[in-house]
């Protein structure tokens, strides 16, 4: 009997586990599903995949949002959505720095979050904001943005206890911000060089 209830507790476990991992980004996935499931209803399933076509074609708005949702949504994945439950999220508060391990093998976990974060930055720098402002205000706002997400990051994985609190990728996830933005500001500053020449 007690074989059997062992058996019983580790199925439900496993269970269990699987449901509390994989939920959060179930729930993200139905949620945009649902989302153009409805958009579909209301206008058609052609026109809106016409629609969503020509944004991707004549939109660099809308291909930079795109593509830095894809980031984004694989650094959630990596961080918060689908992880393992920890015990000790601040177990390991220093995090670690060097790309191998202490056994010597390679270790890219540090560099991870910092190579997500150089897409996200060069993509959210492309999309045009209006503000009130100016261009300059809106701008701004998604740099603080960009580099206050890492730590928001960090402290909802202690909450949630989905991952540990690493100083580390904070740090590695700001150089990725700076390489991100550095390389959006060349591309955009040799863009305008272009333009201005041809006027």
């Amino acid at each position: 009997m007690t074989g059997a209830v062992k058996d019983i507790q580790y199925v439900l476990t496993g269970i269990l586990h699987v449901l509390y991992q994989y939920s959060g980004g179930a729930v993200l996935l139905a949620f945009l599903a649902v989302v153009m499931y409805s958009y579909a209803q209301k206008y058609g399933r052609k026109r809106t995949i016409r629609l969503w076509l020509r944004c991707f074609k004549h939109s660099s708005t809308f291909r930079s949002a795109f593509f830095m949702l894809i980031a984004v949504s694989m650094l959630l994945y990596k961080t918060v959505l689908c992880r393992y439950f920890t015990t000790s999220p601040l177990a390991l508060v220093i995090g670690h720095w060097r790309i191998m391990n202490a056994k010597g093998a390679l270790f890219t976990e540090p560099l991870e979050n910092g190579i997500l974060y150089i897409f996200i930055a060069c993509f959210a720098s492309g999309i045009k904001r209006r503000s009130d402002n100016g261009e300059a205000s809106a701008q701004r706002k998604t740099i603080t943005a960009l580099y206050i997400s890492p730590l928001v990051l960090e402290l909802v994985q202690v909450f949630m206890s989905t991952g540990r609190f690493q100083v580390s990728d904070i740090a590695y996830s700001w150089a990725g911000i700076t390489v991100g933005l550095s390389a959006w500001y060349i591309k955009d500053s040799c863009k305008r060089k272009i333009v201005n020449h041809d006027l």
